[in-house]
């Protein structure tokens, strides 16, 4: 069940901070946290519905039907986790908005992402540094831990003094470095994978209201 219409158009979903984005990622994050997840993406390019002939613009508020997940998420493949740097991060998240002053339809980036358990300033007059190096636009990154309370990204660990690794729950097609997003292609090895639109239909089967 969703209280609001899911848009769910590549100009809009490559673009913003999506509803749509927000639940899948959510899913994600609730299903890998078990398993060391501290944050979740998944590029936006693997949002879409590829039907031409009856293609949806939006899940409508109310009752989700499984077959609407399936559809939205058929591309993205099982899940994953991606153990990277701050480095990496940062990369991955300067690739995400580097087309954003592109004018349409270019700045509709498949590499856009969408985020749970993270978050970030853009400032689009700064230059994108797709090596993830400081001085671009993204700035101010915090993960939000299980607890709800924002934590910096930090290039070493505090204790340890080596550089420090975040683990990031996404789907395969992000984790075999697709959409260009290259700095997140280190996955960790898992078993069971399940495909993101099961993770999906079955968060939202436990969540109140149902599907």
């Amino acid at each position: 069940y969703t209280s609001a219409a899911l848009d769910v158009r590549p100009p809009y979903v490559r673009t913003h901070e999506a509803p749509v984005g927000n639940l899948v990622t959510d899913a994600l994050y609730a299903r890998l946290e078990p398993l060391g997840a501290q944050m979740a993406v998944i590029n936006a390019g693997s949002l879409r519905d590829d039907d031409g002939c009856d293609r949806i613009d939006e899940i409508p508020r109310g009752a989700v039907r499984r077959g609407q997940i399936e559809r939205l998420l058929a591309g993205s493949g099982p899940f994953a986790i991606v153990a990277v740097t701050a480095t990496d991060l940062r990369a991955a998240l300067e690739i995400a908005v580097s087309a954003l002053t592109e004018p349409a339809p270019t700045n509709a980036s498949p590499a856009f992402l969408q985020i749970s358990h993270l978050r970030f300033t853009v400032d689009c007059d700064r230059p994108a540094h797709p090596d993830g190096a400081p001085g671009g636009r993204v700035t101010d990154v915090q993960w939000i831990d299980a607890g709800g309370t924002p934590q910096p990204l930090l290039d070493t660990h505090p204790v340890t003094g080596q550089a420090a690794v975040y683990r990031v729950a996404t789907t395969s097609y992000v984790a075999g470095g697709g959409a260009g997003l290259s700095s997140l292609s280190h996955p960790v090895p898992l078993s069971g994978l399940d495909a993101t639109d099961a993770i999906v239909v079955s968060y939202l089967s436990a969540a109140p209201g149902g599907m």
